[in-house]
């Protein structure tokens, strides 16, 4: 598939104009790794940097508005997010960050019931068929856990079948969740570089 199909298929599907439906650097079809969540908590900032005709994503670019947008010291998850990044570059990890719902809002209380669907990362998954995938947070697990047609223990790897792919699973608590350290997703990165999965 080339970045402009993807593109179109993409532009096809029911996504809101301030959705981010994911943060990858370069082309999201090069990524063999997704870290996903629940759903964005602020305005997406997505397609001003999405450039399929050449690039595809263009991260820095995006991070730097978005830092100029937010209080990212603030903003939990992002950093840590940004700490994954940070430790597969320079590694054949390539990471795709995405969510289980692609609507933002400033809260996971305040998402309605109508914007729950999954279809973009469906697609993704779908596509990109990942090689090794971090979900953090309860909804995501459970719909990890529905889609593998079985249940298993959080905080550990496994051995998956998604959409028919096999894939190396993680579940994990939310990354912004109470208890959870910065050092721990750095562990858990490196964690997933040292085994090999990729």
């Amino acid at each position: 598939m080339t970045l402009k199909k993807f593109d179109k298929e993409l532009r096809n599907l029911d996504i809101n104009e301030k959705a981010r439906p994911f943060v990858c650097d370069g082309s999201p079809l090069d990524c063999n790794t997704f870290l996903i969540g629940h759903n964005s908590s602020t305005d997406g900032l997505f397609w001003d940097f999405w450039k399929p005709e050449s690039v595809g994503f263009k991260k820095d670019e995006w991070l730097k508005e978005y830092k100029s947008k937010n209080d990212f010291n603030r903003k939990t998850t992002r950093r840590r997010i940004e700490i994954f990044f940070e430790e597969f570059a320079n590694t054949n990890i390539q990471l795709l960050q995405t969510n289980l719902y692609c609507f933002p809002t400033g809260s996971v209380k305040n998402l309605p019931d109508s914007k729950k669907y999954s279809d973009v990362l469906n697609f993704l998954l779908k596509t990109i068929k990942p090689k090794a995938i971090i979900a953090h947070g309860n909804d995501i697990s459970k719909y990890m856990w529905n889609l593998n047609g079985k249940g298993f223990l959080k905080n550990e790897w496994f051995n998956a079948e998604i959409f028919s792919f096999q894939t190396k699973l993680f579940c994990r608590d939310h990354l912004a969740k109470s208890g959870v350290t910065d050092s721990e997703c750095r562990s858990l990165a490196r964690e997933l570089i040292k085994e090999k999965y990729i």
